[in-house]
C-alpha cells in the first residue's frame, strides 16, 4: 500500500516493512506489532497506518507508536482479513468472525446475527458515499446507514 506521504508499506509473514527514499524499515513483534503475519493494511486520513494481523488482532501505527485492538477492545475476532479506511476517519475491519467499524474509541460489530451471510469477511471496499461493500464466503453485502443488503448468485 502506498501512503499519502509516498511511503510503500508491505505486509509480510515476517512483519511490516516501510520503504521510503530507498530505505527499508522493518516492524515486528519486537517493535510492538502484535503478530508478524500481516494480512491487511489501510491508511486513515490522520496518517495512521492500520495493520491487520493473523492472530494478534489489529495494530494502529501513528507517530511511531502502536495501539492494539483485539477481542478485548470489542473486535469480533483476532484474525484480521481485510481493512478499509472510512471517509469519516473510521476504519472498517474484517475478521474471520465478522465485520467491525472503529470510530475513535468506539468499536461496532456486525455478525451473522446482524444479517451477514457468513462471518468470514474476505474483502472490503468503500462505496464513496460512506458505506462499505463486504465480501464474505457466502455473498456480497452492502452496508450503508445501518442497512445491510445481501447479494448472492440469485441476484446475478
Amino acid at each position: 500500500m502506498e501512503s499519502r506521504r509516498g511511503e510503500l508499506w508491505i505486509g509480510t509473514n515476517a512483519g511490516l516493512l516501510r520503504l521510503l527514499d530507498g530505505q527499508f524499515t522493518a516492524y515486528t513483534t519486537l517493535d510492538g506489532l502484535t503478530h508478524n503475519l500481516v494480512n491487511a493494511l489501510a491508511e486513515t486520513e490522520d496518517g495512521a497506518i492500520w495493520v491487520g494481523t493473523a492472530g494478534g488482532g489489529l495494530d494502529r501505527l501513528r507517530d511511531g507508536a502502536f495501539t492494539h485492538y483485539s477481542t478485548r477492545e470489542g473486535l469480533s475476532g483476532d484474525v484480521v482479513t481485510a481493512l478499509q479506511a472510512g471517509q469519516d476517519g473510521s476504519v472498517w475491519v474484517g475478521t474471520t468472525k465478522g465485520l467491525n467499524r472503529i470510530n475513535g474509541e468506539r468499536v461496532d460489530s456486525y455478525s451473522t446475527a446482524d444479517g451477514l451471510a457468513n462471518g468470514r469477511v474476505q474483502a472490503l471496499c468503500g462505496d464513496g458515499a460512506g458505506g462499505v461493500w463486504v465480501g464474505t464466503e457466502r455473498g456480497l453485502h452492502h452496508l450503508r446507514d445501518g442497512n445491510l443488503k445481501l447479494y448472492t448468485k440469485r441476484d446475478g
